[in-house]
């Protein structure tokens, strides 16, 4: 899976994605870090791993069971910030 840095695409300054995402279609296995963001650098230090890790849960329940990509965020949460990420190696936040 590769990474990249780009324009912020989605609107949201804290954001990491998997580009090409469009549900139901399988993603391309890249996922794209925002290039800027209004949190402070250590929160986003913080906080990356978990960022990076939901997006590759995606990517691989997409990838590897492409009905279940409707109701993809009601399972691995949704509606976080990055802060819920700070110390979360897993990528799946709960109880939001």
């Amino acid at each position: 899976m590769d990474l990249s840095i780009s324009p912020v695409q989605c609107g949201n300054r804290n954001c990491i994605g998997i580009i090409g995402r469009s549900y139901p279609q399988i993603p391309k296995a890249q996922i794209v870090i925002e290039d800027t963001w209004d949190v402070s650098e250590s929160e986003i230090e913080d906080s990356i791993v978990g960022q990076i890790s939901h997006e590759t849960v995606e990517y691989l329940v997409i990838k590897l069971e492409p009905t279940l990509s409707a109701d993809l965020h009601a399972i691995l949460g949704e509606g976080q910030e990055s802060k819920d990420y700070v110390g979360n190696a897993d990528g799946i936040v709960l109880g939001k």
